[in-house]
């Protein structure tokens, strides 16, 4: 029998509510209680509606500049904290790869 050893990704998803520091330390206390890998969901609000949906606003309010995920990524790394990310649309592939 081999052994099988899983990893615990711990997904931030939007518990940050839009804040991108509690993003960060959210990450941090999730890979300090033994999370193996931390992940992120990356979007723009027109990756995933319309303007015109009644949720685009909330998605916007939700969203990371890529300044905001610069800094992130940064600490992450400071930090030696794996991670990884879901990138949900051209938008925020593009503000992620540039």
């Amino acid at each position: 029998m081999i052994k099988r050893l899983p990893k615990v990704i711990a997904e931030i998803a939007n518990s940050h509510q839009g804040d991108y520091n509690r993003a960060l330390e959210t990450a941090i206390k999730f890979y300090n209680a033994g999370a193996d890998i931390v992940k992120f969901q990356v979007y723009t609000a027109n990756d995933l509606v319309s303007i015109n949906h009644p949720r685009w606003e909330h998605f916007k309010k939700q969203a990371f500049s890529s300044s905001q995920w610069d800094f992130i990524f940064d600490e992450l790394e400071k930090l030696n904290i794996p991670y990884a990310i879901d990138v949900f649309g051209n938008e925020s592939f593009e503000f992620i790869f540039d």
